[in-house]
């Protein structure tokens, strides 16, 4: 603590040498109280987030706590805080918010995204440890007719996502998980799962200069009636995925089941030559129809093939005597006898030549 030293006349008198010490000491806890950080609890001091998020300062946490909370809309008002849900002791997230949103509500303009980060927030503005689900969209703040980012929308903003699960969510336009709009946000330890949309960008959109970056991300079970159902990168964005996974993401007519990177929002960009840039590193991407569309870099392994069948015990994409190999390796028995009966023999090399390429089956 700092204690100021004021000089008072008169050095004997009492009275005076008090008062200038107290008032030392006030002007130090009003040097440092505007540093101290609160954690405010939710339904502990507020029943509802946005009341949680109206009440608090920079540098505070907002602390969910386990339990199904619906509401939509919520809007962080440029704070650079911390909204973080509750783990339960094997790590799990306990913590939903459920928008609880109908494609009718959105469409009627109302701000039925679960998060709206649009207000500059930057990455000292942290969500992590929620699941956000039931999400479908905000048109009323970007002059947009159809709704933009179910689960979370990103406008003019670079927050940070940390550890959630963003699920079933919906928007009729793009980037029905996340949509990022002239936004660099940083997305980590996420599961985007059984998000949809009309256009572009089931699980993630990233549009109009943005630049993100995901990590250590999953991408699954999410769909587009276009192309890009885990993600859509277009109109001069950037998105760099790395350590991600994309797996059973679909698209209507086998179009671009993982990664769309083209022109959204953008019809002249072919002719103009506005671009956008998608990276991936050390990626594993499986599903049917193209995986990936556009300008892409490909930086240090990764993985791209038709999805992973239960019985490709080495996880390379193929079903053969590696994983046999692997299997009867676990169970201490001889990889070469294939019927199990002691003896490496002619039924053995049969065995082998009969199922060859098949899928394993319980």
């Amino acid at each position: 603590m700092m204690v100021v030293s004021l000089l008072v006349p008169g050095r004997g008198n009492t009275m005076n040498r008090i008062t200038a010490v107290v008032a030392g000491l006030s002007l130090a806890f009003v040097g440092t109280s505007a540093t101290i950080a609160d954690t405010i609890n939710v339904p502990g001091d507020f029943g509802w987030i946005q009341g949680a998020i109206n009440a608090s300062s920079n540098g505070d946490v907002i602390k969910i706590a386990a339990g199904t909370f619906n509401e939509s809309g919520i809007r962080l008002n440029g704070k650079a805080i911390t909204i973080e849900g509750t783990l339960n002791e094997d790590g799990s997230l306990v913590t939903i918010i459920d928008g609880g949103c109908t494609e009718e509500e959105a469409e009627d303009g109302a701000g039925c995204s679960v998060f709206m980060i649009i207000d500059g927030e930057g990455p000292d503005t942290i969500l992590r440890y929620l699941t956000i689900t039931g999400g479908a969209g905000t048109s009323v703040y970007f002059g947009s007719d159809t709704p933009l980012g179910g689960g979370i929308t990103i406008a003019n903003s670079s927050p940070r996502i940390s550890t959630c699960i963003i699920r079933d969510n919906w928007s009729s336009t793009n980037g029905a998980g996340i949509h990022c709009n002239n936004s660099s946000a940083s997305i980590e330890s996420c599961l985007i799962s059984g998000n949809g949309c009309w256009e572009e960008g089931g699980g993630l959109a990233c549009v109009n200069n943005s630049n993100v970056l995901i990590t250590n991300c999953t991408f699954s079970g999410n769909g587009t009636a276009d192309g890009g159902g885990a993600a859509g990168i277009g109109d001069t964005s950037n998105a760099k995925f790395s350590l991600c996974t994309f797996t059973n993401n679909t698209s209507a007519d086998d179009k671009i089941s993982n990664i769309y990177n083209g022109p959204m929002y953008c019809p002249e960009c072919p002719r103009t030559g506005v671009i956008s840039f998608v990276t991936l590193e050390n990626c594993t991407l499986c599903g049917t129809g193209d995986h990936i569309q556009g300008l892409i870099a490909h930086v240090g392994e990764n993985h791209i093939s038709d999805c992973i069948d239960d019985g490709d015990l080495d996880r390379d994409g193929d079903v053969d005597t590696d994983d046999l190999a692997q299997l009867r390796g676990s169970l201490g028995l001889c990889t070469s006898d294939t019927d199990a009966d002691g003896d490496t023999d002619i039924e053995d090399l049969l065995n082998l030549i009969e199922g060859w390429g098949n899928t394993c089956t319980p």
